[in-house]
């Protein structure tokens, strides 16, 4: 398949790849992950613990998403991050 790279470039793909992400860390709370012990992200903050284990996947994800290009808009990183209860905790 040959790629047109002018084509994957610009505002238009640009806005769809950040509506893409936003989707993805919106819809992620409530996905079971094996490494919260098959909880939710919104489950597993209620305890220290799991809190503790959310927050190291959060500041990866983060690294990960400041580093994608484009990056993951930053508005969407903070809602994250508050809809989990964890504003304002070490990044």
């Amino acid at each position: 398949m040959d790629w047109d790279a002018a084509k994957l470039e610009g505002p238009d793909v640009t806005a769809a790849v950040q509506q893409l992400m936003a989707e993805h860390y919106e819809s992620c709370v409530s996905e079971k992950i094996p490494a919260l012990d098959g909880r939710t992200p919104l489950e597993a903050v209620r305890d220290a613990e799991g809190r503790e284990k959310v927050l190291a996947l959060l500041i990866d994800a983060e690294r990960h998403a400041r580093r994608m290009k484009p990056p993951v808009d930053e508005a969407v990183l903070r809602r994250l991050r508050e809809r989990l209860g964890l504003a304002g905790m070490a990044e």
